[in-house]
């Protein structure tokens, strides 16, 4: 391919609108293969044609899955310090090699290591550098494993990432760019960059999805890129209308438990009410990963069923008269089960799952006085004597999305 008389221009033009000088420092993930050297490349370029003190952290992760990754690393400080970019290396400590699934824990790992630096040195913004066969490769993957509108949407373009409490904005500014386009980008501008071994090793899934496109040219990643975006857009058509549900319908009430008339979900599309049910799930329970979608799919047609009690992802469900509760399922009677679930409990003198404050709780709070039982004695109360110090307590759970 030739590089574009443009494509520097059609670079900056899109970091133009995601850049803003006062969320300044940025970080940025380098590996040092060559869509993520592009990428550092153009944030200097950007920094240098805008004349605005931009600070850049570049952040690299030595997994220790392979022998050359600390001269590798060391390659990125040398190439970061000739630009005037700030580094990092960051190591993945593990006590035993993983020998399964071993892209998407490395992928984890270094998202929670970079995630945890940001978020320790007060920076919002951690640019990668997916580009548009990246997306198509998603797609593909997720296809094969059978998902609906929301992960055939692709990879987003931002999307924010918990860390502990914190959210950091992942930017992958990219999407659009081809890979040869990357490479001559740097090419052009005389910089080195090393290609990854591991991206030719056809055990991983991505590299047999990647050959797959390479040998299929009828279906190439431009044209599955550009389904992705317009599912994507469906997707957040979608979104909309389930958020607006979400603000109008949902009963928040205290210390964790949620509400839904079944007049309202009933009268919700299937594919509503399924997203629907994943996010409360998801927010009740306070999982870390949300619940696999043939969970909720299978939770559904209970919830459609005669049944009037129910389980998933530390979340209870009840049935009661014309409402749907939503609990927390406390398995074991830990304290601080709480854990994870709500914005800011540090104020608290600790939380637990106490039975027998359930009956004067439904006194205490207004909306709580239908609420089923099963679900009060679950809840998160404050281990105090001082009564009005528990009914004034605010807890905001983290709403997961």
């Amino acid at each position: 391919m030739t590089v574009p008389d443009d494509l520097d221009q059609k670079i900056q033009n899109v970091l133009m609108p995601i850049i803003d000088p006062d969320d300044a420092p940025i970080a940025v993930a380098v590996s040092g293969g060559g869509d993520s050297m592009a990428l550092l490349l153009a944030l200097h370029h950007y920094r240098q044609q805008s004349d605005i003190t931009l600070k850049i952290i570049a952040l690299t992760v030595d997994h220790k899955l392979r022998a050359d990754a600390a001269i590798e690393a060391a390659q990125v400080g040398q190439w970061c310090k000739d630009l005037g970019i700030e580094h990092h290396v960051l190591e993945w400590q593990f006590d035993e090699m993983p020998t399964t699934a071993i892209q998407e824990k490395a992928r984890d790992a270094r998202y929670q290591l970079m995630g945890e630096f940001c978020v320790a040195h007060h920076i919002n913004k951690l640019f990668v550098a997916h580009n548009l066969e990246d997306n198509a490769e998603t797609f593909l993957m997720r296809l094969k494993r059978g998902a609906g509108l929301s992960g055939l949407s692709g990879i987003a373009a931002t999307m924010q990432r918990d860390v502990n409490g914190r959210s950091v904005d992942i930017v992958r500014p990219f999407l659009t760019f081809e890979r040869t386009d990357l490479r001559d980008y740097l090419s052009r501008h005389k910089q080195l960059w090393y290609d990854d071994v591991s991206n030719q090793n056809e055990k991983f899934e991505r590299v047999q999805i990647r050959n797959f496109l390479a040998q299929n040219a009828p279906l190439n990643s431009d044209a599955v890129a550009q389904s992705a975006k317009r599912l994507a857009r469906a997707n957040e058509a979608v979104e909309f209308y389930l958020e607006d549900f979400w603000q109008s319908k949902i009963a928040f009430l205290p210390l964790g438990i949620a509400h839904v008339k079944l007049d309202d979900f009933a009268q919700l599309p299937e594919e509503l009410k399924l997203r629907l049910l994943a996010r409360l799930v998801w927010t009740i329970g306070g999982q870390d990963n949300p619940p696999r979608w043939q969970k909720i799919e299978n939770l559904l047609q209970l919830i459609l069923g005669a049944g009037r009690q129910f389980c998933l992802g530390h979340c209870l469900l009840v049935k009661k008269q014309n409402g749907l509760w939503f609990g927390y399922e406390d398995r074991d009677g830990q304290d601080a089960m709480w854990a994870g679930r709500f914005e800011n409990p540090a104020p608290m003198k600790r939380l637990s799952a106490v039975p027998q404050f359930a009956d004067p709780l439904l006194q205490m709070h207004d909306g709580l006085n239908t609420c089923p039982k099963v679900v009060l004695q679950s809840i998160a109360v404050v281990d105090d004597d001082d009564e009005d110090k528990i009914k004034n307590i605010e807890l905001r759970l983290k709403i997961r999305r």
